[in-house]
């Protein structure tokens, strides 16, 4: 009797669980959740979900429309994800028979228009509009008071966001107005969100900003303006920001910013200031932003990428190498066609010559300086250098010889033991000799950027042992030997962006455990080996951006630290069952990452354009 009670229980159990579930959807019982996952849906499927169900995903359908009577179906929902369907209406009061709703997404649909009180009625906390065709948000979407902490509106055509719309708000701690329109923000439109943790702004139109406009945001820790229009900041307006952790003003029109702007924001983290990719103009008016970073350097992120759009003569150098006290400078000198011996003063320690019609130097030009230790020969018209040119300049700590004409670079050259600091960035160099150096030389930096090198000698780099800073950016590389860093023990920098390097062989790194920084981006990688990154326990950034990575290999980045920053983003992700590993990573560290919005499949082609870190396990074929 007893057996045949419990065969009753469970054919009525569940059986009836297996049975209520829609054609072509997926119903599992123990955690009350219904799947429709690339069906050919056109309606919304009321008929056979179960009364129970508290979550419920639609995706890659041809579903239209859904409306309040569709939902009335499952009272007890608690989340609504509506990803990537063909919604292009929902009706008013479209939440009224789901009290318990506290979560809707509806990315990548083609709404326009929404009517009234559409989100009313349910205690919604996450509502995300994600990549629609809004042109308006509208405050009669909303309750008053709404119960919202997270709104997400990026990805649509909003020319504005109304003062009354945010009103209706008062809890939010996350908005997300990126990658719209947007060509202003009214004064005191965000004054209600007195909670904001995070705001982005970013890829829109802004030129300006109102002075005011975050001083009741007192709570903002992150903070995104990036990719604007932005040529000039208030002063005044972070000066309430003092829990601000990050900001982004990269990718704006600022060529400089006003005094103090930067003053209140004590709690910045590391690297959580980028300014990159504005057209800084390096005149009087650079000084505060160049003694705020000769102070605050780590708190910037790549500040030697900083760079100076003008004027002429400083084009192209980095904001952190200027230098205030030059001792003698002949700067933007158009007639002067040789070197300047007569009348320069014997205790000269620093010697800078910028954007002259000097072709040519000889080592008894530095006898006249023989305390000399910087020069600086920059953007002039050097195309070759003596031999002995550093013979008598036994105290030169530092050259730079940035955008000249120099090719081909004789045998010693560079033999002075003195000589810590090389810049020969921007020349037309093909060939980096071994020749250059001495075998005792004492050089921690070494600069070879924006030439046309085609390989980097490993013999030449065995020489360099001391050696902590090495860029080789914007070149031709198109490999690295195995054991061309191998006595590079000290290095904690290391540049190999834009270049046309296709693979990495396995033990590229693993002499150089120091490594803090690590720029890989710009080039055409296509796969990494598993154990590449495996000795540098002490890396704390890395860039891969920009390649033609589909996977990574499991493992790849495993054991990183907690202040580890990486950008995946603009690769070509394959978005298979071997996206698994770094799925999985990607949502266990997104504070890791920079970007992280920008890491999307490439292919299959129903998931292009999706965020690798939304994508579900379903979709993954992780769900059996």
């Amino acid at each position: 009797m007893n057996m045949f009670r419990a065969v009753v229980f469970f054919l009525a159990y569940f059986g009836h669980a297996t049975s209520a579930c829609p054609a072509l959807c997926k119903c599992y019982s123990r955690r009350s959740e219904v799947v429709c996952n690339e069906v050919p849906l056109t309606e919304f499927p009321s008929v056979g979900l179960p009364e129970n169900t508290t979550t419920l995903t639609i995706q890659f359908t041809n579903i239209t429309s859904i409306s309040e009577e569709d939902l009335k179906a499952i009272p007890k929902l608690k989340e609504l994800h509506l990803f990537s369907n063909h919604l292009k209406n929902l009706s008013s009061h479209l939440l009224r028979g789901v009290p318990h709703l506290t979560t809707l997404d509806l990315t990548g649909n083609k709404l326009r228009h929404l009517p009234a009180d559409v989100f009313s009625h349910a205690p919604l906390q996450i509502l995300v509009l994600k990549n629609n065709l809004i042109e308006k948000a509208e405050a009669s979407w909303l309750p008053d008071n709404s119960n919202l902490t997270w709104l997400d509106v990026s990805g649509n055509r909003l020319t504005n966001v109304p003062a009354d719309f945010l009103k209706k708000i008062p809890h939010l701690e996350n908005l997300d107005l990126s990658h719209n329109h947007l060509e202003k923000l009214s004064a005191g439109s965000l004054d209600p969100l007195t909670k904001l943790d995070r705001l982005n702004l970013r890829n829109n139109k802004l030129e300006n900003l109102n002075a005011s406009l975050l001083h009741s945001t007192r709570n903002l820790t992150y903070l995104f303006l990036s990719r604007n229009k932005l040529s000039r900041v208030p002063q005044n307006i972070f000066q309430e920001l003092t829990q601000l952790k990050h900001l982004s003003l990269d990718d704006n029109q600022l060529s400089s910013i006003p005094s103090g702007l930067l003053n209140h924001l004590n709690a910045l983290e590391d690297e959580g200031l980028d300014l990159t990719a504005n057209p800084w103009m390096c005149d009087g008016k650079i000084e505060y932003l160049f003694g705020w970073l000769q102070k605050n350097q780590k708190k910037a992120f790549l500040p030697e990428t900083i760079i100076c759009s003008g004027p002429q003569s400083l084009k192209s150098r980095s904001v952190m190498s200027l230098k205030e006290t030059d001792k003698v400078e002949c700067a933007d000198v158009s007639t002067m066609t040789s070197f300047p011996v007569d009348g320069l003063p014997p205790d000269t320690t620093v010697l800078s010559i910028w954007s002259t019609q000097i072709s040519s130097i000889e080592a008894s030009h530095l006898n006249a300086v023989p305390f000399l230790n910087r020069l600086q020969l920059y953007a002039n018209k050097l195309d070759k250098l003596p031999s002995n040119l550093l013979q008598n300049a036994s105290r030169l700590n530092s050259l730079d010889l940035t955008g000249n004409e120099l090719g081909h670079l004789p045998p010693g050259v560079f033999n002075q033991k003195s000589l810590r600091n090389l810049v020969l960035k921007n020349n037309h160099i093909e060939q980096a000799d071994a020749g250059w150096f001495a075998d005792n030389n004492s050089l921690i930096w070494l600069d070879l950027s924006g030439n046309r090198l085609s390989d980097i000698p490993t013999a030449l780099l065995q020489k360099l042992k001391h050696l902590e800073h090495l860029d080789l950016s914007d070149n031709n590389l198109q490999d690295l030997q195995p054991d061309a860093l191998k006595n590079l023990h000290h290095l904690d920098i290391l540049n190999l962006a834009r270049n046309k390097l296709t693979t990495l062989p396995p033990t590229a790194f693993s002499h150089n455990p120091n490594l803090l920084r690590l720029f890989l981006q710009e080039n055409l990688l296509r796969e990494l080996p598993p154990s590449l990154f495996s000795g540098l326990q002490r890396l704390q950034m890395l860039l891969l951006n920009q390649n033609r990575l589909q996977h990574i290999p499991e493992g790849l980045l495993d054991g990183r630290n907690s202040s580890f920053q990486l950008i995946l983003a603009t690769n070509p992700w394959l978005c298979d069952g071997k996206i698994q590993y770094l799925w999985r990573w990607l949502n266990e560290h997104t504070q890791n990452v920079f970007y992280l919005e920008e890491v999307t499949c490439n292919r299959p082609e129903e998931l292009k354009d999706r965020q690798v870190v939304s994508l579900t396990e379903s979709e993954l074929g992780l769900v059996r």
